[in-house]
């Protein structure tokens, strides 16, 4: 009982000799003006911050050194959590500060990098003070969790990457498009479909486990096969989409020059011979191309694949039904012209 006292009594003195510090330093400082005007002030706001930061810290170091002893003792922990708290208030105002300068300011912000920084800061922070004041049992589970987080973070960065990466030329490629330019159509159509499989493309390749593994393996690749169809579908229309822009504006210039030569169509059946004539060379010049020829044969091939893959969904679906599926009855087949090319060949040997 006489230790507790003598603590309670030290520690009232040092609340009261702090006060009347920090009022002594309150008025030297904000001598010839307001205390609200000089708290606008961000100078004074860095410098008090730096200031409370040093006295938190010699206070800390204070009172480590001369309870080392007893660390066991209520007064102890109790301020031991007050300085602690202190300073997990002072980490989170620096991390907010270190955003409101690289966010609002006229040089680039690197977001990602930002990111990286502000989480690492953020976990570290979470882990010296929440996580102490936590069963130990409790602790483990939330520490396991904090790393199960962090790897989810982590993946989850590199899903999106592709589209972060590229959003800049996205957002250009997306206005020149709503402005009627088709070559920016066909490129933002390509980097699409490229971002889209070097990330969400992936989670198709990740194997299932459980007792409906064959189930979720069916639908996810029928899933995948129609998207990659989809996705070749809209590179081949925005390819023929270009060569109907690009014959279009052309035919528009030159009939503007045929006006101005007073040769323009004097029918509506000339007009129309004309128009079909510069289509028609139009595409067979894109239909003569190799690239193009390579185009249809994915189109094709990803068509046949999503029918196969679409077909394989729908038999587990109607499975339970009372009829046969179409796997059957080409089983059926299959057995039967077997059977048939058994019975020629015997035939020929009875023969």
């Amino acid at each position: 009982m006489y230790t507790q006292k003598h603590y309670e009594n030290f520690m009232e003195n040092v609340f009261d000799s702090q006060k009347k510090m920090f009022d002594m330093w309150k008025n030297t400082v904000v001598p010839c003006s307001t205390e609200k005007e000089s708290l606008k002030d961000p100078s004074f706001i860095d410098s008090s911050l730096e200031m409370m930061n040093k006295w938190n810290e010699v206070n800390s170091k204070f009172f480590e050194n001369i309870m080392d002893f007893s660390k066991e003792n209520p007064v102890y922990s109790t301020y031991d959590k007050m300085f602690s708290s202190m300073n997990s208030y002072n980490t989170l105002f620096n991390m907010w500060k270190d955003f409101q300068d690289k966010a609002f300011n006229t040089n680039p912000f690197d977001m990602n990098s930002f990111m990286d920084s502000w989480k690492k800061q953020y976990f570290d922070m979470v882990g010296t003070t929440f996580s102490p004041v936590l069963p130990q049992k409790v602790q483990k589970l939330y520490k396991d969790s904090i790393d199960i987080y962090k790897s989810h973070m982590t993946n989850a960065s590199n899903l999106f990457k592709p589209w972060t990466d590229n959003s800049a030329p996205l957002n250009e490629l997306y206005t020149k498009t709503l402005m009627g330019d088709a070559n920016a159509f066909v490129e933002f159509t390509k980097l699409l479909k490229e971002n889209y499989e070097s990330s969400y493309g992936k989670f198709f390749d990740i194997p299932t486990l459980g007792l409906n593994r064959n189930y979720f393996e069916v639908n996810l690749k029928s899933m995948e096969s129609y998207i990659n169809y989809i996705n070749t579908t809209n590179e081949f229309t925005s390819t023929l989409y270009k060569v109907a822009y690009e014959t279009m504006e052309n035919i528009i210039s030159e009939s503007l020059n045929m006006g101005k030569e007073n040769k323009e169509p004097q029918s509506f059946r000339e007009f129309y011979e004309y128009w079909w004539r510069k289509n028609e060379e139009a595409y067979n010049n894109l239909f003569n191309t190799d690239d193009f020829a390579k185009l249809l044969s994915h189109v094709v091939d990803s068509g046949v694949n999503f029918k196969k893959d679409f077909d394989n969904v729908l038999e587990q679906q109607f499975s339970f039904l009372p009829f046969p599926l179409k796997s059957d009855l080409n089983s059926l087949y299959k057995t039967v012209y077997d059977l048939k090319k058994q019975v020629r060949d015997l035939s020929k040997k009875i023969d």
